[in-house]
């Protein structure tokens, strides 16, 4: 008779737009075919969050896990979850993100008090939450939390280096505790970079851009940590230095109305395209020339990881694991976080400066692409679950 499979809930508070979501969905449905895997999460707020095509995955909903904080919801989504654990006896807690990150793991620590097989905790913050998010007393309470319930966890998971230093200075965790293993994406092909280009060939003209014109893109949240803000209040200097430069600000979110706003107090508006969210962004940096990533704070950045494939040159905030993918002079430039003078001199620099671009973004696509210690691309989703699968494996060895 066949081993039973472990069981393994992962438990997020959204599944919407953005890496920590593409994360946790790609670890629960690639793990299944060797462990029982559920995915427990908050119902999406927006309509076509990743939620509704979770297929293969089993899914259970819970209406009051959110990211903001409220007693009352969180106590009820505390008992959802501790009463999911106890129905599902689970091997294997895996959290993401920091609130449900909390909740999730002290419902495990309490799941572990009277379970007859307690299960191994383990947490994945995708970025830590120690600046670029909340006010001063905020940010103090979310990192006592943090540092308190780290006790009470078995593994913790960083995307890269710089988020795991970083935590572990803040006094998240013990050096035992954490591992690393970078947020992967699904490497596209040769065939299909090729199309990706085509795509945004046809995107730049459909846009009205010129070959001749420079396009400086992001794709992000438009969120206060994203840093968007900079890159339009960076805009100004960089037409001065670059007439012919162009923006492109893909993705939608809170601050959309204020950064247009902005854009056109700025006198910079009709040289911005705002395109809102799109489902297939490779297409659109495709349409692009130079990357910005203004980031106030950010795990890794797989969208600098999805840059780099498509042998795009990167203008990046030196913060948290940035700098793993991003290296300085090799395969991007880093400047200091909200510093848009910092940012207009670098992109004018590969604006112009075509030769520059074309290296750095070649050397950029040979550094995602180069091995780790199992042969396979570092930033890869086949080496983020292997890694993950080696993970769970050796933390139960009786059942690797």
């Amino acid at each position: 008779m066949a081993e039973p499979r472990l069981k393994v809930i992962q438990v997020i508070t959204r599944l919407e737009a953005g890496g920590s979501s593409a994360n946790t969905l790609a670890c629960a449905r690639s793990i299944s075919e060797r462990f029982d895997s559920m995915l427990i999460c908050g119902v999406p707020e927006a309509q076509g969050a990743p939620c509704e095509s979770a297929g293969g995955v089993r899914l259970l909903e819970i209406k009051q896990l959110k990211r903001s904080i409220s007693p009352l919801d969180d106590l009820k989504a505390f008992r959802s979850l501790l009463a999911a654990y106890r129905r599902e006896k689970p091997d294997i807690v895996h959290t993401h993100t920091s609130k449900a990150g909390i909740l999730g793991r002290w419902a495990a620590w309490a799941y572990n008090r009277t379970a007859d097989k307690p299960c191994l905790i383990i947490h994945t913050p995708h970025g830590h939450v120690l600046f670029g998010y909340f006010g001063s007393w905020k940010t103090w309470v979310f990192a006592a939390a943090e540092r308190l319930t780290a006790r009470v966890t078995d593994r913790l998971v960083a995307l890269s280096q710089g988020e795991m230093q970083e935590s572990q200075q803040a006094g998240i965790g013990l050096p035992r505790q954490w591992s690393v293993i970078p947020s992967g994406i699904t490497f596209p092909s040769q065939m299909e970079i090729g199309l990706c280009r085509e795509r945004g060939h046809g995107l730049r003209a459909a846009l009205g851009l010129a070959p001749e014109q420079t396009v400086i893109g992001t794709v992000a949240r438009l969120e206060p940590v994203k840093g968007v803000r900079y890159l339009i209040a960076a805009a100004p200097s960089v037409l001065r230095a670059a007439p012919q430069a162009r923006f492109l600000v893909v993705g939608d979110g809170a601050l959309r109305h204020q950064l247009e706003n902005l854009a056109r107090r700025l006198g910079v508006a009709e040289q911005t395209i705002f395109t809102g969210h799109k489902d297939h962004p490779l297409d659109w940096m495709a349409a692009m020339d130079v990357y910005v990533q203004p980031s106030l704070n950010e795990g890794l950045g797989r969208t600098l990881v999805e840059a780099a494939v498509l042998g795009l040159p990167a203008v990046a905030s030196r913060v948290c694991g940035i700098p793993d993918i991003v290296r300085h002079g090799r395969t991007g430039l880093l400047v200091p976080p909200g510093d848009p003078a910092a940012l207009a001199e670098a992109v004018c620099r590969l604006a112009a400066d075509p030769h520059l671009r074309q290296e750095l973004g070649a050397a950029a696509r040979a550094h995602v692409l180069s091995p780790d210690e199992n042969g396979l691309p570092r930033f890869s989703a086949d080496a983020m679950i292997i890694q993950l699968e080696q993970l769970y494996g050796y933390s139960i060895p009786n059942h690797a």
